[in-house]
């Protein structure tokens, strides 16, 4: 194993820092309020974001707040940088960039995905155009029934 070598802080590795900080919690996508709403049939979690966006999630979707009764959700801290959220009640934190690509990318992988392979490029073009010249894709053999 190599050494570890520790050094000072410094005045001005605090006010990096410190700078480095103001600029996460006063970005757009900082989380502003986070709290429980109650729905007929299913509880969600509310999030507001500085930009004034909100994003409603079913709390079923969300792993880290499984078997949870209402009581213990009713305590939601915002951390410092306002890119996550804790449960003190059950021990859980829950980064919100995480909890959004969870929850997201299934529903916008095949669509991304989809998209990319309709995209042409030259070098799609050209390897098209070589592909022809040897007579195209080859007829697919039918299986023979006897």
């Amino acid at each position: 194993m190599g050494k570890v070598r520790l050094t000072s802080i410094t005045e001005e590795a605090i006010k990096k820092a410190d700078a480095k900080g103001a600029k996460v919690a006063n970005a757009q996508s900082a989380v502003i309020t986070a709290e429980i709403e109650k729905a007929s049939d299913d509880n969600a979690l509310r999030l507001l974001f500085r930009n004034g966006e909100a994003v409603i999630i079913p709390l079923r979707l969300i792993s880290e707040l499984e078997g949870a009764n209402e009581r213990q959700l009713q305590n939601i801290e915002i951390s410092p940088f306002r890119d996550s959220i804790g449960f003190p009640d059950i021990d859980a934190h829950i980064y919100v960039p995480g909890l959004l690509a969870d929850i997201l990318s299934p529903l916008i992988r095949p669509e991304l995905s989809r998209r990319a392979g309709r995209k042409s490029t030259a070098r799609k073009a050209a390897a098209v155009r070589e592909n022809g010249k040897k007579g195209g894709r080859h007829r697919k053999k039918q299986p023979v029934v006897t």
